[in-house]
Order: C-alpha cells, then sequence, then structure tokens
C-alpha cells in the first residue's frame, strides 16, 4: 500500500507543478492559469469527500481505490494528449477527482477495513512511507523534462497508476486479514467515546491545513 501511495501521490499531485511550465508554453497559457485550475479541482476534490467516504463505506476501500487507479491513468493520458488549455483543466480535474479515492483518507479507511486490530500501526507506517513520495517526484519529473516531454512524462505517469499502482493495491487488498470476530471485539472494546467529534475535527482541519501548505508550495 505504501507504493501506492507514493505513486499515487507523486503522478497525479506533485508532477503538476513539474510540468506547469512546459504545459502552459505548450498550451498558450500562464502557469497562473494551469495553478488555478489545478486549485478548483482541488477544491473539486475535497467536495466529493463525503460521496467517496460513502461509497467506501459501501463497496470497500479497495474497490474504490481500484477504479481510482484507472481513472487517475487515464485522466493522466488524457493530459498528455490535451490539444488545448480547457482539456488540459478537465484532465487536472480527473486527476484530483480521482485522487479523494486515493490518497492518505482512502488507505486510512482501507488498513481499518481490512485489518482493524493492526491499524494504527499500519497507517502509522504509510505516513511515513509516503513522506517520500515527494522526495522521490520531484527530481524525477525534473530530471525526465529534461530528456523528454512533458506530455511522455504524463504518459508515463499515466501508465504508472495503472501498470504499478493498480497491482500494489489489488496485492494489499489479497493479503489475509483478521477474523471477523476479532475486529468486531476490538470495536465493542473500544465503545463509544465522548471525544469522536472532537477528534474528528482536530483530523479534518489538520488535513485541511496539510492540503493548504502544500498547496502553497505548489505554487
Amino acid at each position: 500500500m505504501g507504493g501506492a501511495e507514493i505513486i499515487s501521490y507523486g503522478t497525479l499531485y506533485y508532477c503538476v507543478a513539474g510540468v506547469a511550465t512546459e504545459a502552459s508554453r505548450d498550451l498558450a497559457v500562464t502557469e497562473e492559469w494551469i495553478f488555478a485550475c489545478f486549485s478548483f479541482a482541488l477544491f473539486a476534490s475535497a467536495q466529493v469527500s463525503l460521496v467517496a467516504g460513502r461509497l467506501m463505506d459501501r463497496y470497500g476501500a479497495g474497490k474504490t481505490m481500484r477504479v481510482a487507479s484507472l481513472a487517475g491513468g487515464a485522466s493522466l493520458g488524457l493530459a498528455a494528449i490535451s490539444w488545448n488549455a480547457v482539456v488540459f483543466a478537465v484532465a487536472l480535474f480527473g486527476m484530483q477527482l480521482a485522487s479523494a479515492f486515493l490518497f492518505y483518507e482512502a488507505a486510512f479507511v482501507f488498513l481499518v477495513q481490512r485489518d482493524a486490530l493492526h491499524a494504527k500501526k499500519q497507517i502509522a507506517l504509510l505516513t511515513l512511507i509516503v513522506g517520500f513520495s515527494s522526495t522521490l517526484f520531484w527530481p524525477l519529473t525534473s530530471l525526465s523534462l529534461t530528456l523528454i516531454s512533458w506530455r511522455q512524462v504524463c504518459w508515463i505517469y499515466g501508465g504508472c497508476n495503472v501498470l504499478l499502482a493498480l497491482p500494489l493495491i489489488q496485492l494489499a487488498l489479497g493479503r489475509p486479514s483478521v477474523k471477523r470476530r476479532d475486529q468486531n471485539k476490538v470495536c465493542g472494546q473500544q465503545g463509544p467515546s465522548s471525544s469522536k467529534l472532537s477528534d474528528f475535527v482536530l483530523i479534518t482541519v489538520g488535513f485541511s491545513l496539510t492540503t493548504v501548505v502544500f498547496s502553497a508550495f505548489l505554487g
């Protein structure tokens, strides 16, 4: 799961800043226009988070993540063949809408659904691993752009979602989980807590602030 998240963040999020200069020149728009579209795409992604959560609860985060990997790869492919700025903007929206079903929040739900007994430990480990995404993809994208065009980079990154991230998600989905009665036992031991609402608010604020900071860096 850590490998899939690194690829998802690197190809759907961090790569946008890397290709923005070349893409804006090729599509005859300003970099500010590219980042404005990216910002609106991030906002749209936030708006579908509630729907994403319901779908994960209903069908399982593993299934929705697999579909989102395909959608993310397809959106990167659309970006690669975009013949004008509007098509590129549509691709950006597709990438960020797919990310709502792929990034941290979806991965956390996946880990809890698969193995509630050890989810906390796995979530902490996943957070550390995915931090390497920017460390890997910032220089990788910059180096790639010195060798190939930004469109080819998008093609390669789209392929990474389908050929690498998707199988990794499937591999994680296929790992054995704890028995259902053990998960119910854990849930029963935890019981209702009056701090659930405050915890939810703190987590929401934390993720929101993190997104704002990263978006500022990208801009």
